[in-house]
């Protein structure tokens, strides 16, 4: 979200934490003194949304006014303002292509000389000088569309005082950046709030008003060609409306209208005709909102300064603790993806000379924060403990990656993404390699504020035991059959497996074998797959009258080291025949 704040000329940025959690906030200065609206665009071509800003006069300064551009970086973050002369008094703007060059231009509203400043941009973050054209008295907001379907761009301007002059001026343009002689249509009050969008399914742009002192909005429906048919009027229930947004709150295919005023907030369903039923009232006040899908759910939510309202679907909502810069009344609100993270910013322009930007992103809760093992044997493996990951907030975590050093090893079932209000499970297991006390850490990586995360863990390595491995004593032979007194070797294979490299793990010069299996009697070793499991085993051959056998005997027991000082024991059956 930003914001741009009245007072004290700047922008703030704002990096939220999920749901409801808009709480980290920046500033950015603009040229001030009283920047109360907003608009974003790529004006420099680089993908990135950038912030368009008029600097209002309303503290009383006189004289042309400025406008400032603030360029993105990417990561939610603006560069310094570039400020670019406009008309007396900008008080609102849009951006879009009115020349057809394909790049984007902006127009301001400038509210005490009665005009629409054109700035052409030129595709590097740049404008050229401004050309004015003539509108009604006092103009205060502008929304933009192509009115008369001709492929060019055209304007529409909400103005007057609040008493007897006021409606809606009509420029439609010539493609070239000029436009044609303006067009008056009549408001049954003085227009706020302005919104192009087409609401009775037509194919034909519509527009949507707040009347400020009639407390209702007004639809005037688009003929196609440029012109609109009489206002048709809906009052909005009290709420002293102020500012309108649009969108399908309900999920039903047809446009609805969301409204917000001093006394508190309405949605009038939309039937798809053009008309509405009456409004449906929520719980939350101010003098801007904006519309966007805060928690990903599929959902359209609304913005006030100060609330989320989180939509369930069916034109009711959900009311959560929203961004707040501080200000006493946020003069405008945008939606945008400023990071380019996949999720809905909030970008608002303030009412005390900044604007503010708040980043939608993640939370994430971990559950212990610290893990402990009890004493575990070298070379064994304990149970497993359980870190409980869960994202508590709106957006979506993204985790790059889960790690385990040490002596520890972890398994999880996260996957990549974890939704809002969803968890997961990390599993921790401790295998010694030495005694005492062993260390590591489980770090989490991901897309939240707080990456990475990091739980300590710790454990003990007790006595030497050793790892069983499994071997095959004469390779082939099924009985193992074996006569002490022969001058012969006996092959024992030491079988690797998809956890256990023999040949890599095994320190062949430690190996004995034989009845007791501490009986010296290696002879040499070699490598060979005996059991076809495409792994190569460890294959040792032992001086038969070594091995100490006796007769019977029923078990050959092999003995030996890792090649990191882990002892390992293995067995198999044997069969002494006589000598």
């Amino acid at each position: 979200m930003a914001v741009a704040n009245f007072a004290n000329n700047s922008v703030s940025i704002f990096l939220g934490y999920g749901e409801g959690m808009f709480n980290l906030r920046k500033d950015y200065p603009t040229a001030g003194p009283s920047p109360v609206s907003l608009a974003i665009g790529d004006f420099n071509g680089d993908g990135n949304p950038d912030l368009a800003v008029p600097n209002s006069n309303l503290n009383g300064s006189a004289g042309p006014g400025t406008v400032s551009i603030l360029l993105s970086k990417g990561d939610g973050t603006l560069q310094p303002h570039v400020d670019y002369v406009t008309g007396v008094d900008p008080l609102s703007l849009a951006a879009g292509d009115f020349n057809g060059d394909g790049k984007p231009d902006l127009a301001v509203v400038n509210f005490q000389d009665n005009t629409v400043s054109i700035l052409l941009g030129n595709g590097d973050g740049t404008f050229q000088t401004h050309v004015d054209f003539p509108v009604g008295f006092l103009p205060r907001t502008i929304a933009t569309g192509d009115f008369n379907r001709d492929g060019k761009l055209d304007i529409a301007v909400a103005h007057g005082n609040f008493l007897t002059s006021f409606g809606i001026t009509v420029l439609l343009g010539n493609g070239d950046g000029t436009f044609r002689s303006p067009v008056e249509y009549a408001t049954p009050g003085p227009p706020l709030s302005i919104k192009a969008a087409e609401v009775n399914n037509d194919g034909k742009l519509d527009l949507l008003i707040v009347n400020f002192s009639q407390d209702t909005v007004s639809v005037l429906l688009g003929n196609g060609d440029g012109t609109f048919q009489k206002s048709v009027t809906y009052p909005t229930g009290g709420i002293s409306a102020q500012a309108l947004t649009v969108g399908d709150f309900n999920t039903d295919g047809k446009l609805d209208l969301a409204v917000v005023g001093a006394f508190g907030g309405a949605v009038l369903l939309g039937n798809g005709d053009g008309t509405f039923l009456p409004p449906n009232f929520f719980d939350a006040e101010g003098f801007s909102l904006a519309t966007g899908d805060f928690d990903s759910d599929g959902k359209l939510d609304l913005v006030v300064p100060g609330s989320l309202l989180f939509g369930n679907g069916d034109g009711t909502f959900r009311k959560e603790p929203g961004p707040n810069a501080g200000a006493a009344f946020a003069g405008s609100l945008q939606t945008a993806d400023l990071d380019r993270d996949g999720s809905t910013d909030i970008v608002a322009a303030n009412q005390i000379g900044t604007v503010s930007i708040f980043l939608n992103r993640p939370f994430i809760a971990l559950f212990p924060s610290m893990v402990s093992f009890a004493k575990q044997p070298v070379g064994t493996t304990s149970a497993a403990q359980t870190v409980a990951l869960y994202n508590p907030g709106s957006p979506l975590l993204r985790i790059t990656s889960i790690v385990a050093s040490g002596d520890f090893t972890q398994t999880s079932t996260c996957g990549s993404d974890v939704a809002g209000g969803a968890g997961c499970a990390v599993s921790i297991t401790f295998a010694p390699t030495a005694g005492g006390t062993r260390t590591g850490k489980l770090t989490i990586t991901d897309n939240s504020p707080s990456s990475p995360q990091v739980i300590g863990l710790t454990g003990t390595g007790t006595g030497l035991a050793f790892i069983s491995v499994a071997i095959d004593i004469k390779p082939g032979d099924p009985i193992n059959s074996i006569n002490p007194g022969s001058k012969g070797n006996i092959p024992v294979a030491v079988l690797s497996s998809r956890t256990f490299d023999a040949v890599a793990r095994i320190d062949q010069t430690s190996l004995t074998f034989g009845r007791t299996g501490d009986e010296s009697s290696l002879a040499f070793c070699n490598t060979e797959d005996v059991n076809g499991d495409g792994l190569l085993d460890l294959v040792c051959n032992f001086n038969t009258q070594s091995t100490g056998f006796v007769s019977g005997d029923t078990v050959g027991i092999l003995k030996g080291k890792t090649v990191d000082g882990i002892p390992v024991r293995g067995t198999d059956s044997v069969r002494i025949v006589p000598k």
